[in-house]
């Protein structure tokens, strides 16, 4: 498993499509709709936004997914056989965690806490948090959170 650091992954908010990130977006959307605006200052769960269906992405299921403010975003995917894996975007920061099942939700917990901190501070991740948020959680970015080639084909072969 390669870890990388985040600050070479900058980019403006919303050029990278992902299978977990559209999940967030729609969540999003969803959230605004369902309480007509944003809700300020607290975690959101947005979960049951998403039909039984949806939940489901590749070998992983969409335990929980909170938002904050409509900016920051953390959710947990289960997997029976794969360790649990903690998807977080933050502006221009996002990667994923992977927890033993055990540990999973504490250590959802004490993200969401390190990055609410952050965003109330700075509104914008700092070069300097991205670097210690990557090193304490040992962030990664798999292949599938730039690009989804499975998803691709899928939907290239129903057109």
């Amino acid at each position: 498993m390669v870890i990388y650091s985040l600050t070479s992954f900058k980019m403006t908010a919303g050029t990278v499509e992902t299978e977990r990130g559209a999940v967030g977006r729609e969540q999003r959307g969803a959230e605004k709709r369902l309480y007509g605006g944003t809700c300020m200052n607290k975690w959101v769960n947005v979960t049951d936004n998403f039909s039984e269906s949806q939940r489901y992405y590749k070998n992983t299921y969409l335990e929980i997914c909170e938002v904050l403010d409509e900016v920051v975003e953390v959710s947990l995917f289960s997997s029976e056989e794969d360790p649990y894996e903690i998807y977080f975007s933050f502006g221009i920061m996002y990667g994923i965690v992977y927890a033993k099942k055990e540990e999973a939700y504490e250590k959802r917990e004490q993200m969401k806490a390190d990055l609410e901190q952050e965003y109330r501070k700075h509104k914008e991740p700092s070069d300097e948090f991205i670097d210690s948020f990557a090193e304490k959680y040992e962030v990664c970015l798999p292949n599938d959170v730039l690009f989804d080639e499975d998803a691709w084909m899928e939907a290239f072969m129903n057109i």
